[in-house]
């Protein structure tokens, strides 16, 4: 188990799936403390953000995520050819990857680069944005190892193989996967190297650096404690167990 540090933010690792697995936990601290700020401020946007500002990214958005907020993909970002273009599959995310054939009529959206226009796109509507989140809205792919247009085309336009089976043809083309889980509860990182983990940090350190520098935090910091239920630092107030 990794800790980076521990008194924010907690990086495990697990077995399984024959690649590298790590569930990030605690930049969801804002959002279970009831803080209120805009969400670009929030820790878990910081680190999106910052990951995607400075390391080239691609990004599956859910289709469900987005059938809950507005009532087309066009809606929300313009047309597939427009100012943000897109890819439509059947292959869907939320919180797994799964055949979208098998669920509904909705395509998901792939966007083979995020932008600052992206991001603007979904500011808009900070509810969305948030909304989206919660409902495990996105999978971020992470640092590509060469050219991955026409490869990740093909792979969008195939019958889904299963999961592992996706993950693993991703990571042949990205360094991570960095896909948000458990209705934005934490991130799932996937790697095929074990080093590549190291390509978050700078960013998670960033996320980091705006927990323990906003004044919420200063004032609390002595009363907050890690929750596992959570998985986050709570003030004692908020350490309540869910409701059965």
């Amino acid at each position: 188990m990794n800790q980076l540090p521990p008194e924010c933010v907690q990086l495990h690792m697990y077995p399984g799936l024959g690649l590298y697995k790590w569930v990030l936990w605690g930049l969801q601290i804002f959002e279970y403390n009831g803080v209120s700020c805009p969400i670009e401020q929030r820790p878990e946007m910081v680190f999106l953000t910052d990951l995607t500002s400075h390391l080239a990214c691609a990004v599956h958005v859910s289709s469900l995520a987005l059938k809950d907020v507005v009532s087309s993909p066009e809606e929300m970002f313009g047309p597939a050819d427009g100012p943000t273009p897109y890819l439509r599959s059947r292959i869907g995310y939320h919180d797994h990857f799964y055949d979208l054939n098998t669920w509904h009529s909705w395509d998901s959206c792939v966007f083979l680069q995020v932008t600052s226009l992206f991001w603007q796109t979904l500011l808009r509507e900070e509810g969305d944005l948030s909304a989206m989140i919660g409902s495990n809205g996105f999978s971020f792919y992470v640092a590509p190892h060469r050219d991955t247009t026409e490869v990740l085309e093909r792979l969008l336009s195939a019958p889904f193989p299963g999961e592992t089976e996706w993950l693993t043809a991703v990571l042949d083309l990205y360094a991570l996967v960095v896909a948000v889980g458990h209705d934005g509860q934490f991130f799932n990182v996937y790697a095929r190297d074990r080093e590549a983990i190291h390509l978050i940090e700078p960013s998670l350190q960033t996320a980091i650096h705006a927990i323990e520098t906003s004044k919420w935090f200063q004032t609390h910091q002595i009363e907050l404690a890690w929750d596992d239920w959570h998985g986050c630092l709570l003030l004692p107030e908020n350490n309540l167990p869910e409701p059965p």
